[in-house]
């Protein structure tokens, strides 16, 4: 009769502790969900801003001399954006492969805590052929006590399949790097162009600026002649046609001259408004002969086309990935080894190992 009546104080007890619990958690929960986005202010904006500029230029080198082919190309392949952007994805590649050698090797978890009550847990034996308790109430633990254990588990099917996405990652890097000496060729391609027509530039836009000055003297001596009407309408409107057909001409030659050091600064990588100078080639310059017939050249072009190696590693992937689809039909067989302990005084081994092995 007393044992019944202090079960019932407890269930009571345990009614009116527990539910202004679950109440409380429910609460913070449903507040928890009521997440609402806010946008950034201008300063964490700004902030960003100055940061990544501040982190773009204070790279570049100051231009200290006369940059000749050599030099810009050299540049470009360091500063320029979008090779930078290449060789972080190399980097990302190599680090997602490191983290797939980390995959291959058995986990290991380390616990520890600390348990408390305010009083004894503890239990009685009840007979189950006539139901009577059969020993007086009992407890197995302290009512306070610390424990901790370090395991190690390691399946073997999720080493296969970690195997296998490790080849895949190990794949990846060599598209990333296939990606890498695509910009790169792509690169020395637009700074061999740029800077010649750069080049070509400051030899020929004086001379542009001066036959655009010409035509339009001959503009206005055509207009004088129509205003005077000293020959027949008919031919100085018709040289005016031709002179205004070369005067367009001309101006699209001086924009696109004008703009060939700008585009030059922009694929190096050399901030707006760099003032720099280009070292003029000898006249003596030879352009190399390249004794090649078409197929030779077509065969060239399908062996070392980066996106043609890229497609290759791209199968390769997916021929892994049928793989990966034929492991996950094998059980999974899991072993475990772990040391633990417990400062419970009342049990008879306060330190002890365990092993496992889990088919599933």
């Amino acid at each position: 009769m007393v044992m019944s009546t202090v079960r019932h104080a407890q269930y009571w007890a345990t009614r009116i502790v527990l539910r202004p619990a679950i109440v409380l958690v429910a609460l913070l929960s449903f507040s928890g969900c009521l997440v609402k986005p806010h946008a950034l202010n201008k300063d964490e904006i700004k902030a960003r801003a100055v940061k990544d500029f501040q982190a773009i230029s204070s790279i570049e080198e100051p231009i200290t001399r006369p940059i000749d082919l050599y030099k810009a190309i050299a540049r470009a392949l360091k500063y320029n954006l979008d090779a930078k952007v290449k060789a972080m994805q190399v980097q990302l590649a190599h680090q997602q492969l490191n983290i797939a050698h980390y995959s291959l090797l058995p986990q290991v978890s380390a616990n520890a805590g600390f348990d408390g009550r305010n009083n004894f847990s503890g239990g009685v034996g009840q007979s189950i052929i006539t139901g009577r308790q059969a020993i007086e109430s009992f407890t197995s633990a302290e009512k306070t006590f610390a424990y901790g254990n370090l395991a190690l588990s390691w399946d073997v099917l999720d080493f296969g399949l970690s195997f296998v996405r490790a080849q895949q990652a190990a794949d990846n890097v060599m598209i990333a790097e296939e990606e890498k000496r695509r910009i790169a060729v792509r690169l020395v391609q637009e700074v061999r162009s740029a800077y010649w027509r750069a080049m070509s530039a400051e030899r020929v836009l004086p001379r542009i600026q001066f036959l655009n000055e010409s035509v339009s003297k001959a503009l206005d001596s055509v207009q004088r002649i129509v205003d005077r009407k000293l020959q027949a309408p008919l031919i100085p409107l018709n040289y005016r046609r031709d002179l205004l057909n070369i005067q367009r001409e001309v101006r699209r030659l001086f924009h696109e001259f004008n703009t060939a050091k700008t585009q030059l600064a922009s694929v190096m990588g050399v901030s707006p408004g760099t003032s720099f100078d280009l070292v003029m080639p000898s006249s003596a310059i030879s352009v190399p002969t390249i004794n090649l017939d078409s197929q030779t050249m077509e065969e060239q072009a399908l062996l070392l086309r980066p996106k043609l190696r890229a497609i290759d590693y791209k199968k390769r992937i997916n021929a892994k990935e049928t793989k990966t689809v034929f492991l996950e039909l094998f059980p999974s067989l899991k072993v475990s080894f772990g040391g633990y302990y417990n400062s419970n005084s009342l049990l008879f081994y306060q330190n002890w190992l365990t092993y496992a092995a889990q088919v599933s």
